[in-house]
Parts: C-alpha cells; structure tokens; sequence
C-alpha cells in the first residue's frame, strides 16, 4: 500500500504518513505506529486561535488513536509544537483531532464515550479498548459533561420528583425528570428541602414560574421545597410513590401477622414477602398455589392485600368528584378493617387527598417513574464509577437524556 493510501485511511487533518511500523509477538497485543509528517508549515494558538508560519519550540509527542484491524493499539507520532504568540505567549498548538493535552486521539475518545454509553462496566469498556479503568471514566465523565452542561431546562412545564438510595445507612440522592420528554433534568445529594431548592434556583424565577404540576412521594421536604419556589404550582402525590409505600404496610401486617400464627401457620408465610408484593394477575403457577394458602390462612393478609388492588382503581377516573366518592367507600373499609397500620395509612392517604385527585388534571404514568427506578439500579448495580458521585449523577441524566 502506497503512502498517500495510507494517510487517506488514517485521515488526520493537515498531516500526511512519513513511515509506518508493525510490532507483533506471541501473547501479546498487536501494535502499529504511524508516523506523521505536516502538509505544510501553520501552528494554530490554542489561546486565541490566531496561525503562525512558524514555532517556538518542538517535541516529538505519541497519541493513541482508533486500532486498524488486527492492530489494536494504534499510535501515531508527530511533532508536536509551541507557538510564541503575540497576545498569548508561549502556548501549545491547537489541533483539530487532538486537545492540548490529551494523550489520545478526539475521535478514540469519542469511541470510548460511545462504548460507556450502554449499559457496560467501565472495567468492559477499558478491557475492550485496551486502556486503563481510570482512562476510561474521564473520557467518560468529559463527553457526559460535555453533552449534558449546561442543562436546559427550557419549555419545562411537569416534572418529577424522586428520591434514590445511593449508599447504606440512609444515604440518599434527589431526581428531578422531566414527564413530557422521559428525560431526567438534575440529580442532588441528599433528599431534603435544600436539596430540591437548589435545583429550582437553578431553574431560575421565570423557570419556576413555568412549572404547572410536581409528581412526588408523600415528603414534607420537597413539598416545602416547592411551595417555596414554585408556589403556582400543583402537586400531584402519583400512583406509583403510594403504591409503593402501600408495599410496606403489607410486609408491616405480614411481620405481625407471623408473630401471632402459630408453629405450622408460620410455614406458609416463609418467603411470600414479594408474593404479596406483586400483581396478583402477574403470580402464576406454584407462586399462586403458595398465595392463595396464605390468603386462606390469615385473614388481616387477605384484607389488606385486597385493599391494594382496589386502591389501584382510584387512578382510573378522571372526574375528581367521582374519584373523591370512590375513594370515601375505600376509607371506610380500611377503617372498618380493624388493622392499626392500614388505618393509619388510609388516614395519610386521607390528608393528602387534594395532592392524589390531582392526577384527574395532571396524569403521570406509573410505568416511567418504575422504568427510571429500575434502569438507575442497574447503572448502580454495575458501579459506573460510584466513588465519583458527580460521575454517577452525570451517568443518570446521560441514561435519560432524552
């Protein structure tokens, strides 16, 4: 292959390939190395951008680019100059397909951006390219940052909130996502009102004013939080945040329950915590065999696992004078139960009724606030970084960007 085939293959902007180099021995990574030579004399100022004809000082410097077939590390070789600028100084040329300082090729970073971008381990991504782990999360975070800062937060009009647990011993994180978009707009540390205030003075008076329905979980803080900054806007206490904490009060009764059964009642209450957790039309086979024994044998699990279905259907009027009536019926019944821990929860249900009808003018779909939920275990399951926590918070907006 001549050399002007080669330099239109490797296609590095004002530079042409002088010579080229293989090394390859048993066991070990393929390597090529590329040196290249200038098409003509200009040296850009990475200060100010202005050219010159001619440089300060130079040195031969050696990047990593994209591998060539077989040859897996790619390196290129050139030199490398400083320019003596009239308004800078002394300053490091700028090159198209290289940063100043980098130690790889824009367009090798670029490919390594794009590997994280799925949900892989950085430690995949770095054995696949052949870098070190801690190379790979700064390319990472740079193209994340790059691409996500700064947020725009322009035409935003629903949003929701959500807390995520980021560490043992109560350590949580703030989610704030757009509904409209399916995009999450900012991630903060902690899940307390200061927490999402800072968020809405990102958003700016105008922003907030903007903002016509919060979606949240029943939590003082954030709705303080947003009566604060956003006092316009309604909040809407969403169905997936209810029925979730709904889960809770059955483990409660289900712990209290089995403390009570007697020695050969207790068998059948044995690993049935996420039975009675799931859609009862999603338990299927031995599972529902196991379900069914358990409703039969105690009385307080029956009631209150009904109760969760029935409460379901609240969500599914769109007229607030009948949800209201409906849900006046499901009250009393969970009153007449006689079950402390449902008692006290329909009375919180009660209390917050204005925020839970709002989903008769603001409906948030439970399958994205889940589908969130679930994707950000993942990326934390598979631990992007998760000593960086503005990495991790960077991989969750990157995850919903769009």
């Amino acid at each position: 292959m001549q050399k002007d085939e080669i330099t239109a293959l490797v296609q590095i902007s004002g530079f042409s390939v002088a010579d080229i180099s293989f090394w390859e021995r048993k066991g070990q990574i393929p390597e090529v190395r590329i040196r290249l030579t200038r098409d003509k004399p200009c040296f850009c100022c990475s200060g100010c951008g202005q050219y010159y004809l001619t440089y300060y000082d130079c040195q031969t410097y050696e990047v990593r680019d994209l591998p060539y077939g077989k040859w897996k590390k790619a390196y290129l070789l050139f030199d490398k100059v400083r320019v003596e600028c009239n308004r800078c100084g002394v300053k490091i040329e700028q090159l198209e397909w290289l940063e100043p300082y980098a130690r790889l090729t824009k367009r090798f970073e670029e490919e390594v951006a794009q590997e994280c971008r799925f949900l892989q381990s950085i430690r995949d991504v770095a054995k696949r390219c052949h870098l070190g782990w801690d190379a790979v999360k700064e390319i990472d975070k740079k193209y994340l940052d790059k691409e996500l800062n700064p947020p725009d937060f322009k035409g935003v009009e629903e949003i929701a909130v959500d807390e995520i647990a980021i560490k043992k011993h109560h350590k949580y994180a703030t989610v704030i996502s757009e509904i409209k978009r399916r995009r999450v707009l900012w991630v903060e540390k902690n899940r307390d009102e200061k927490s999402l205030g800072r968020f809405y003075k990102k958003v700016g008076k105008d922003g907030c004013q903007a903002i016509r329905a919060v979606a949240m979980d029943m939590w003082t803080p954030y709705e303080n939080a947003t009566r604060k900054y956003c006092p316009e806007a309604e909040i809407v206490y969403d169905e997936f945040h209810i029925i979730q904490n709904y889960g809770k009060i059955i483990d409660r009764v289900r712990n209290m329950e089995f403390a009570k059964a007697k020695k050969e009642e207790q068998k059948v209450f044995k690993g049935t915590k996420y039975l009675l957790l799931s859609n009862r039309a999603k338990v299927r086979g031995k599972n529902r065999v196991r379900l069914d024994e358990l409703l039969k044998v105690n009385q307080a699990l029956t009631t209150v696992y009904l109760l969760k279905d029935d409460l379901k259907h609240l969500w599914d009027y769109t007229y607030e004078g009948w949800a209201r009536k409906w849900f006046t019926g499901w009250y009393q019944r969970a009153q007449d139960s006689g079950i402390e821990p449902l008692i006290k929860f329909a009375g919180s249900l009660k209390e917050h009724l204005n925020g839970i009808l709002a989903h008769c003018r603001y409906w948030i779909g439970t399958s994205f606030l889940e589908g969130m939920n679930n994707k950000i275990k993942v990326i934390k399951r598979i631990a992007f970084g998760f000593r960086d926590m503005e990495y991790f918070f960077l991989k969750i907006r990157g995850a919903f960007s769009s």
